[in-house]
């Protein structure tokens, strides 16, 4: 029985160091650009990896970020003859409150 080699401390780090920063520039930026720069960064250290258990998980990863577009382009669209749902803005709904708010209490007056 072989058991397979474990990728070294340090290969993971970087691993999960690039994907705390993509996953961070995706909020800011979008996630074209934060995929861009952790394929760019996990390729860079693929090409200078000699041991096949880092390179093995450095590939891993860059597969996984690579999937990362191919994901957003499956995104649900909404059916053609339903009109999408609205709400209002919190800051509309101030200013138009619900006319119908449901049973008041017994010794409420209707005026003001």
């Amino acid at each position: 029985m072989v058991l397979a080699q474990a990728p070294s401390d340090d290969v993971i780090d970087l691993i999960g160091s690039i994907e705390m920063h993509r996953q961070e520039m995706e909020r800011d930026t979008g996630l074209e650009a934060s995929r861009s720069y952790a394929l760019k960064r996990l390729q860079d250290a693929a090409q200078s990896e000699q041991v096949p258990a880092n390179l093995d998980a450095l590939n891993l990863a860059i597969k996984r970020v690579q999937a990362l577009g191919s994901r957003a382009v499956q995104r649900p669209t909404l059916q053609a003859g339903r009109p999408a749902q609205s709400r209002p803005s919190q800051r509309d709904a101030q200013r138009h409150p619900q006319r119908t708010r449901g049973r008041r209490t017994m010794g409420r007056q209707g005026g003001r």
